[in-house]
């Protein structure tokens, strides 16, 4: 959306907690197309989050099984 001072703030995506219903990673690609204007895609990846899940929980910080499971639940 675009703010009064004419500045366009844009929502780039959530990787490590999505919040809408596709639970995979979300970013964005922009390109540029000259005279201020732009073009805006979201795209989202595949990621084996059960691997993510193990690697943070064998890390062992505070914490790391409550991060574990968020990344699993979404």
């Amino acid at each position: 959306f675009q703010l009064d001072s004419g500045k366009t703030v844009v929502n780039v995506g959530s990787v490590g907690r999505p919040m809408g219903e596709d639970k995979k990673p979300v970013f964005v690609l922009m390109e540029t197309l000259g005279e201020g204007k732009f073009e805006l895609v979201h795209l989202t990846v595949e990621y084996d989050r059960e691997e993510a899940y193990d690697r943070i929980i064998k890390r062992g910080f505070n914490s790391c099984e409550e991060l574990a499971k968020m990344l699993i639940r979404g």
